[in-house]
């Protein structure tokens, strides 16, 4: 293996853990996360108001029953007046069937609002259970992407503690002098040390390189740079 070519791995490898650490603090996991969080949280609240509106309706219905109780006691009250026999004056007797068909009328209407109170709470519970059924799927949506991420992280840093070991190998086979050198540009070139030739020209500013440098980088293991850019110029094969 060529000394640029051991450059352009050495290279390579500290792009690649740049890369990973870019991705071990990956902010799409964390905008996914954020957002599905956010929709269980409005979830929660909607729950939450549709309850109190289910316990209002249960309040109200309680309140039927107990007047439908006392209507049911009031038209048994005038039902026994009106014909134990008690009573045989007929003003009173008029009095009592006009009280007993008012109330037999108003439990009518609170047996008609029952049921629509009783359909009201169905639909209610219905809408809760809907609401709590796309719940429970966020938080498993939840749970798999941050068993997923996990799993992801520790692939990430198994790989990142691979790295240094396969630059010290790099290292083991160049000297210092050339060593000093790449490192030197890396730093000046901001990691990009080395620079693949395409077809006639330098990758890494672009610029069309003379025959005899191109042919120089081909033919020779002599560290050939860009007369434009300053790197280090790798021709692969």
């Amino acid at each position: 293996m060529t000394t640029t070519e051991l450059l352009y791995q050495l290279q390579n490898l500290d792009e690649q853990k740049e890369k990973l650490e870019t991705e071990i603090e990956e902010s799409s996991f964390k905008d996914k996360l954020n957002r599905i969080n956010s929709e269980i949280e409005e979830l929660n609240k909607a729950i939450a108001e549709k309850k109190e509106e289910l316990e209002g309706l249960k309040d109200e219905l309680k309140e039927l029953e107990f007047d439908s109780a006392r209507l049911s006691r009031d038209e048994e009250n005038y039902q026994g007046q009106l014909y134990s026999g008690e009573t045989s004056n007929p003003k009173e007797l008029e009095q009592i069937q006009d009280k007993l068909s008012k109330t037999q009328q108003q439990k009518e209407e609170i047996e008609e609002q029952t049921l629509d109170l009783m359909i009201d709470l169905e639909s209610k519970e219905d809408k809760i259970n809907k609401l709590s059924q796309k719940k429970e799927k966020k938080e498993t949506e939840l749970a798999q992407l941050e068993e997923n991420y996990q799993n992801k992280k520790s692939e990430i840093k198994n790989e990142l503690a691979e790295i240094p070991k396969k630059k010290e190998k790099i290292k083991d086979q160049l000297t210092p002098e050339i060593l000093e050198k790449y490192n030197k540009l890396y730093q000046l070139k901001n990691g990009k040390a080395v620079a693949k030739l395409k077809e006639n020209y330098c990758l890494g500013c672009r610029m069309t390189l003379p025959v005899n440098v191109i042919n120089k980088v081909k033919t020779s293991d002599e560290l050939i740079t860009c007369d434009n850019c300053g790197r280090i110029l790798y021709s692969k094969g």
